[in-house]
Order: C-alpha cells, then sequence, then structure tokens
C-alpha cells in the first residue's frame, strides 16, 4: 500500500519513517551495489510521467528531497507577520536546506 504523505509536520514524520525502516532493511539485508528486485516508482513533479527504478540509494535520495519540500512548503504556510510564525517559518526552511546534506 502507498500512502502520500500530508503536506505538514506528520507528512515529514510518515517520511523520516520510511527513510528510517529502509535505513534498517540496508544495513541488515543487503549487499552494497546489488539491486533488491524491487521497484521503486516516483512521478515526475512537472510532468506526471512516472520513473521506475531499483536503486535504493536512489529511494532514500528521493525521500530526502521530499522532506525538504514538505519543509519548505510548512515554512511558506508559516504567519510570518508574528515573530512566532516567522520563527516557525526560518525553523522550517533551515530543516529543509538541513536534508540536502545526507
Amino acid at each position: 500500500a502507498v500512502r502520500t504523505p500530508s503536506r505538514n509536520v506528520l507528512g515529514v514524520d510518515l517520511l523520516i519513517s520510511y527513510y528510517n525502516q529502509l535505513s534498517f532493511l540496508e544495513s541488515r539485508f543487503l549487499q552494497p551495489n546489488k539491486h533488491l528486485g524491487v521497484f521503486f516508482t516516483w512521478y515526475d513533479s512537472f510532468t506526471g510521467v512516472p520513473v521506475c527504478q531499483q536503486h535504493l540509494s536512489l529511494e532514500k535520495a528521493s525521500i530526502l528531497f521530499n522532506i525538504a519540500g514538505l519543509y519548505t512548503q510548512i515554512g511558506t504556510r508559516s504567519d510570518r507577520k508574528t515573530q512566532a510564525g516567522l520563527d516557525n517559518s526560518i525553523d522550517a526552511f533551515q530543516k529543509a536546506a538541513g536534508q540536502h546534506s545526507h
């Protein structure tokens, strides 16, 4: 089953959980540079064209990219007219940037 993450902190938590599960499987059961025999499908954000691949590292990178994307959406939705909202926005953008350092 596939779950689409909501565009809030719960969605981020869902993607982080998925990333952690893949990392656990990778550390316990997978050999480096060996295909899983499992296809991962992603849909291009601009064209909607599906892309299938078998590399776990690309799947994990895609998850990190989407986590960063959710954080940027959270940052843009914060009420930046208040100090608390501005702080929340800054925090979300910093977290988004941090995802690209993995």
